[in-house]
């Protein structure tokens, strides 16, 4: 004990910061330490006890900070930050923290990866009455780091979860379990999660019940919370009874590029109210278009930054320029170096979802080459030159708007003189 105080009191540590607990660690690299700390921490406890009093209890409140110490070196190897909003408790209940003699153990190791050694803790955040965000926090001995772990769905990578570490696995690493948010929300979510050693990540595969005021046969695609809704909005990407098709890796062609690993079927965006899973409207999505799961990153917004990966068909942006992150872009294979774009989204002045009509010298259409995957200028804008392909050797200088009166775009092009 004396020469691990001595240890922390070499290590320099920032201005401020205060030490809440340290553990020991397995590692094959040598003795390792992991030092919880926080910089310039309140201390809260009393008050009114309520559904959250259970997940902070008495508190710590401040930078949470996690680092990794090689003790026979007397040296910092890393520090992480962990989730700012995290409450640290110093004295709680037993339903989510690991508790001891009345006190909560925060660096109560256990195997939480699966890799044989415990070395992960998990932490908890108070989100609803019985709902909790949930990370996992500890030492890789793969990477010889501190590390927070992110967690990968098809639709985000992040390093919070709902529920996920409050719930005990079925073995170490590996995760398969249904739960509801419950509040007016009647969807129930079925959590399917592993850890993926070589990318020292957790996959997550959730399945979303089908929204009792959908089809039987409806599956959920996605979903995804509108950003400046004047309600609580979100949109559904489903479809009816889909098949997936992932192309070989001997037969990979432009087209697969695209669409990669991919759902095939009528497939249509409802807009949902959350407090209630009222549907409010649905629209329908070109036929004999797939829905991309996993792609190259050229096309849809990619959730990794590897070349190949989860794509996001949903990734809401303020296309119209109206304040709200309601709209996105989707693409129709044209040929191996130009796709058809196409804009649909949320209609604030209307509170509906609805595909956006692009009009060129009076003539409406829904679709044009290009445009929703140019970068905007700002929110509703866009201005750029393109070439043209395939035998047009022209140069294109585009402007694009959107018109909120009329809830078009609108599109003029300009062919300049060689």
């Amino acid at each position: 004990m004396l020469s691990s105080l001595l240890l922390l009191a070499v290590i320099t540590w920032p201005p401020g910061a205060q030490i809440i607990e340290r553990a020991s660690v397995p590692s094959p690299h040598g003795h390792r330490e992991l030092v919880l700390w926080m910089t310039n921490p309140t201390r809260h406890e009393g008050g009114e006890s309520y559904c959250g009093t259970p997940v902070h209890g008495d508190y710590y409140e401040g930078a949470p900070h996690l680092s990794l110490i090689d003790p026979a070196a007397q040296r910092l190897i890393n520090t992480i930050d962990l989730p700012a909003s995290l409450q640290i408790p110093f004295k709680v209940s037993n339903q989510y923290w690991h508790v001891e003699n009345a006190a909560p153990k925060i660096l109560h190791l256990r195997d939480l990866t699966g890799e044989g050694t415990p070395a992960q803790f998990p932490l908890f955040q108070y989100s609803a009455c019985g709902l909790v965000e949930t990370s996992a926090a500890g030492y890789s001995a793969k990477l010889d780091r501190a590390r927070l772990y992110p967690i990968q769905t098809r639709t985000r990578l992040s390093t919070t979860a709902a529920q996920l570490f409050a719930v005990k696995p079925i073995r170490p690493g590996h995760w398969d379990f249904t739960w509801g948010p419950g509040h007016g929300v009647d969807d129930r979510i079925h959590e399917r999660v592993h850890f993926d050693a070589a990318r020292q990540l957790f996959l997550s595969n959730p399945e979303f019940a089908p929204n009792p005021n959908l089809p039987k046969d409806a599956r959920i695609i996605e979903i995804a919370q509108i950003d400046g809704a004047p309600h609580p909005r979100q949109l559904l990407l489903w479809m009816n009874n889909p098949t997936y098709f992932k192309p070989p890796r001997d037969d990979y062609g432009a087209i697969d590029i695209l669409y990669g690993g991919r759902w095939s079927g009528p497939a249509h965006v409802s807009l949902i109210d959350p407090t209630t899973s009222r549907v409010i409207n649905t629209i329908d999505l070109p036929k004999d278009i797939p829905i991309p799961e996993v792609a190259h990153r050229y096309g849809y917004h990619p959730l990794t930054t590897e070349e190949e990966g989860p794509v996001q068909v949903l990734y809401l942006q303020d296309l119209t320029g109206e304040g709200v992150k309601g709209q996105f872009h989707f693409l129709e294979y044209l040929n191996s170096s130009t796709n058809e774009t196409r804009a649909y989204g949320y209609s604030p002045s209307r509170d509906v979802v609805v595909p956006y009509p692009i009009v060129t010298k009076g003539k409406q259409s829904w679709s044009f080459p290009v445009i929703f995957q140019q970068p905007q200028a700002r929110p509703g804008l866009w201005h750029f030159i393109h070439q043209g392909d395939h035998g047009d050797d022209s140069t294109y200088d585009e402007h694009v708007t959107f018109d909120t009166a009329s809830q078009r775009f609108l599109r003029t092009v300009r062919i300049p003189r060689r």
